[in-house]
């Protein structure tokens, strides 16, 4: 049974490493590419893709795989937070996000004059 966890957890850290690319490339890459590929803004066209599925995959699997002798590994830990804040849509970008927005907001009212 725990070479099933161990099996099902290392499929899910590879997937949430896959989507980890995937909302990066999303994010910060394709509106760079399509600027280069001649495109302005007028025609391009936002995509967003399933936001904390890759940081729920990256939870899971360590949920499933505890005993999983390669999470003790260093360049697996590694993966795992490369992984984890690299993807661009899940949970510790979401919160930062959300930060970001209301700090602009209200320095946005704070400068605005008064009457």
């Amino acid at each position: 049974m725990n070479t099933v966890f161990v099996a099902v957890g290392t499929i899910l850290l590879l997937l949430a490493c896959a989507i980890a690319a995937l909302n990066f490339y999303i994010v910060v890459l394709r509106y760079p590419l399509h600027r280069l590929r001649g495109g302005n803004r007028e025609n391009y066209q936002f995509v967003s893709f399933v936001p904390a599925l890759g940081n729920l995959c990256i939870l899971l699997a360590l949920i499933l795989s505890p005993s999983y002798p390669a999470v003790a590994a260093p360049w697996l830990q590694t993966l795992i937070l490369v992984a984890f804040f690299c993807d661009l849509g899940g949970i510790p970008w979401a919160i930062i996000f959300m930060l970001i927005a209301g700090l602009q907001a209200g320095i946005n009212r704070w400068l605005q004059p008064r009457k």
